[in-house]
């Protein structure tokens, strides 16, 4: 049960109605059903009772064991049982989706995409006295609870109760509509936290291509097309976002790091520029390569560190990486401190230049950047590493780099 909740919330719940919840025949599905259901009332009444935001991710500031109980207090005296019973009925046919396929997650953060809350708060916008709203804002509310509606059939989820009740439903970066979500979300999203937001969603993103050029080459002309209303604040915001986080990835058949005249992430490039990709001394390098081929990640490699220092990228210089593609980018996290470009180049890039799977096979650097994101995320959750992973960061340690 404790994956389906947050960690904060979890020992409220089995203190206080667990053990009541157990007295009763044992139904797993009903149990987690019960905790989600509480935790989610609980934080409405939070919000509620002290106007504070509350991040669900992690303890709340006045998600306290003594607010808990004054929440059980309040929950116990409501007589009206029947709105309780519609949000567990929809909170179990979430968790049967859940067990089937990946979805996000049934706990909300404030930069999920949740598709009701953001038909909620379009319809908050426009209900605002003197709001400068289109004629066809109908029609738009209309085609957005079409969208809601078509996703909620296919997932078996109840629509009706769910836009009655106005529950959130959170969608995964997965599927299909992700980009149309994405933009209906954005349209209405507090302008000042959209960054925020999608940076969030670029952390979580699995999809082999770069999450900055979907925003800017798609998601933000879906924004301007769904708006109803001027929308040139958010837009703004969104490109903001993408200037600040656009890379430009080396071709992987290129042999030239920096082209003539090429400005790159707003870096002007001079003729004949040669850079390093190594950020360390050169002799820490040497030390890198010994490490390497000791445990086995790579083969021997005489241009190894050469390759490096002048940011060759000739498929006759490239060294073989034995090992997977994650412990890969995670040598280059750690080397590049988490930073997601050097001299503006995406350390994905840097990666599929410098190592190749085999003598014949070349690695994917939109593959590569997507494992380099979900790394990050690893840092963010404090996941367990893997072995492999294990003994690439104890290489890193051991080379002193600073």
């Amino acid at each position: 049960m404790k994956e389906y909740i947050s960690q904060w919330f979890n020992p409220f719940y089995e203190k206080h109605l667990c053990s009541k919840a157990s007295e009763k025949p044992f139904d797993e599905v009903a149990e987690i059903t019960d905790a989600i259901f509480h935790e989610r009332e609980f934080i409405a009444w939070l919000k509620k009772e002290y106007s504070v935001g509350v991040d669900e991710e992690t303890n709340p500031g006045m998600g306290t064991e003594e607010n808990f109980l004054k929440y059980i207090a309040a929950y116990t005296k409501i007589k009206n049982r029947i709105p309780e019973k519609e949000k567990k009925e929809i909170i179990s046919a979430e968790i049967t989706i859940l067990r089937s396929e990946p979805l996000a997650k049934i706990i909300s953060d404030e930069y999920d995409i949740n598709i009701t809350a953001a038909y909620r708060n379009l319809k908050d916008l426009i209900s605002v006295p003197g709001f400068q709203k289109s004629p066809y804002i109908e029609e738009y509310l209309e085609a957005w609870r079409n969208s809601i509606k078509k996703y909620c059939v296919e997932k078996n989820l109840p629509y009706e109760k769910i836009m009655r009740l106005s529950y959130p439903v959170i969608v995964p970066c997965g599927i299909p509509e992700f980009e149309e979500f994405l933009a209906r979300s954005l349209t209405t999203f507090e302008p000042n936290k959209i960054g925020a937001m999608l940076s969030f969603q670029n952390a979580g993103w699995k999809g082999e291509e770069l999450f900055a050029s979907l925003v800017e080459h798609r998601v933000y002309a879906l924004v301007k097309f769904y708006s109803p209303f001027d929308n040139s604040i958010r837009l703004e915001k969104i490109m903001n976002w993408v200037n600040k986080n656009r890379v430009f990835e080396l071709p992987d058949n290129s042999t030239d790091v920096v082209a003539k005249g090429v400005k790159i992430s707003g870096i002007d490039t001079m003729e004949n520029t040669k850079i390093s990709l190594w950020p360390f001394e050169d002799e820490k390098l040497k030390g890198l390569y010994n490490a390497l081929l000791l445990d086995e990640k790579i083969k021997k490699n005489d241009f190894f560190s050469a390759s490096f220092v002048s940011a060759s990228n000739s498929a006759e210089k490239m060294t073989v990486w034995k090992k997977g593609p994650t412990e890969l980018m995670y040598l280059f996290f750690l080397i590049y401190k988490e930073k997601r470009t050097y001299h503006s180049i995406p350390i994905s890039s840097i990666a599929v230049n410098l190592f190749k799977k085999s003598e014949k096979d070349r690695f994917n650097s939109k593959n590569l950047n997507t494992i380099f994101n979900q790394i990050s995320g690893y840092q963010n959750e404090s996941k367990k590493l893997s072995r492999g992973m294990e003994s690439i960061r104890e290489i890193i340690e051991s080379l002193n780099l600073k």
